[in-house]
């Protein structure tokens, strides 16, 4: 038997070996991109691939061939710090096809299945600005005799863009705290010079119609320690209609940001004000603190009537049969309102669900119903619930219901009464208001 290849394969793991091991001593000394930071329980985490654009796929760094063969012989750390992984897959966040992201990546060889359960990262520039809004995140594994590795990819919506490097910090919850674990760099793709914006007086109210929206409160709060403080944007509005405060009549439907450098998106929003002080204001807040890199921000916010709908916004339709816990009914109903369409889909009981793409919108244990609306394109229009009464007049309990990003499309999901046998159902389209402002947060402390 000839005995040369498995001398140069020897020869070759082991001036791998000596070339990984150096470059695992020299790599904090050198270039954070070209890093590879063993963690303390042995596993090797380094920097995957690095994209920005529309494109919402990455995919794994693989070998084949001879090195495919000499990774498999090699110590993980080494066989990482080579770039010589196993697989081929690739992994697609979902989101705005239209609103280009940045998506970073590490790619982690594990020592243990129990490392990097829920990493957090933030992008920083090296004037210190930080953000870390990610709106997507997913992993791949590969899963081998000898070892386990991940890829993880973050999608984040808007990064500060001045400087010519960016990086990628990366934290582990490790006894009840943040703590950085590794730090990456990469260059900027988007990096030039961007002019600056001069905030506007926060105070001075935008009138549309018989409204008048000041913006009384912005803020950026960074994350703390605690894996319950993660940072976020807070903004708080004065409506008033015809001169008299709205009380919650209206609220924030949409945000969209955008800044002197080019980011520009639709943040998700999330409230978090609750008694006294929601009735006073009306909130938007959305995860990720903004940056003082920026000296304003272009927000334009999206008001839309959350009661005391007008007629011509409202439309009722009966005779809806409650479905048995096992049944999909296909209704097929439409409905005439606004110059355009309701047309509800299906009902389906609490042990069912809805057919199709739809099967991924319902809610456990309840019975689901399946809305979707053909409006005219201007005004815009949000589709939403006013009320669900059953034929003994009672309304149904624990009523909920989320849409898509354009409100057009909704399910919800409730329990009817025992007694129910058919169902009255009252939707509202209010038309939406919009208004904008060019302001600069408060930096606050966690």
């Amino acid at each position: 038997m000839n005995s040369r290849p498995k001398r140069w394969l020897g020869f070759l793991v082991l001036a791998a070996v000596l070339f990984g091991f150096g470059s695992l001593i020299l790599g904090p000394s050198g270039s954070k991109s070209n890093r590879r930071y063993v963690l303390a329980d042995g596993s090797v985490l380094s920097l995957g691939p690095v994209s920005f654009g529309l494109n919402r796929t990455l995919r794994q760094y693989t070998v084949t061939g001879w090195r495919l063969r000499l990774g498999q012989r090699l110590p993980a750390s080494v066989s990482t710090r080579l770039g010589w992984l196993p697989g081929g897959s690739a992994i697609t966040l979902g989101g705005d096809p239209a609103q280009s992201n940045l998506l970073v990546s590490t790619i982690c060889d594990f020592a243990t299945n129990a490392t990097f359960l829920t990493p957090r990262v933030q992008i920083f520039d090296q004037a210190g600005n930080v953000f870390d809004g990610v709106e997507g995140q997913g992993s791949l594994g590969s899963f081998g005799a000898k070892r386990i590795t991940r890829m993880d990819v973050w999608s984040l919506p808007a990064f500060p863009r001045r400087e010519k490097e960016l990086g990628l910090r990366i934290l582990a919850e490790s006894n009840g705290v943040w703590q950085a674990v590794a730090e990456f760099s990469f260059p900027n793709p988007v990096r030039g010079d961007y002019p600056n914006w001069r905030p506007d007086a926060l105070s001075t109210a935008r009138n549309v119609g018989d409204l008048a929206i000041a913006m009384v409160n912005f803020s950026s709060v960074p994350g703390g320690r605690e894996p319950s403080k993660l940072a976020y944007t807070k903004m708080e509005f004065e409506v008033r209609e015809a001169g008299v405060a709205s009380l919650g009549i209206w609220e924030v439907a949409g945000l969209e940001l955008a800044d002197a450098t080019g980011n520009h998106w639709h943040p998700r929003l999330f409230g978090n004000n609750t008694g006294e002080e929601r009735m006073k204001f009306t909130p938007a807040n959305f995860m990720g603190a903004l940056w003082p890199g920026e000296a304003a921000w272009r927000i334009k916010a999206e008001f839309s009537r959350a009661t005391n709908f007008p007629p011509e916004e409202l439309v009722t339709v009966a005779g809806i049969p409650v479905p048995e816990s096992k049944d999909v009914i296909a209704l097929n109903l439409t409905t005439n309102i606004a110059g355009g369409q309701i047309k509800l889909l299906f009902i389906s009981g609490a042990e069912q669900e809805q057919p199709g793409n739809l099967k991924w919108s319902g809610f456990h244990d309840r019975v689901n119903l399946s809305v979707r609306t053909d409006l005219p394109a201007e005004p815009i229009r949000r589709l939403r619930m006013v009320k669900i009464t059953d034929d003994g007049g009672l309304a149904v309990k624990d009523l909920m219901g989320h849409g898509d990003a354009n409100g057009l499309q909704a399910t919800y999901g409730f329990a009817p009464h025992e007694s129910a046998r058919f169902l009255t159902i009252t939707f509202a389209v209010p038309a939406s208001r919009f208004v904008e402002f060019l302001a600069r947060p408060d930096f606050l402390k966690p």
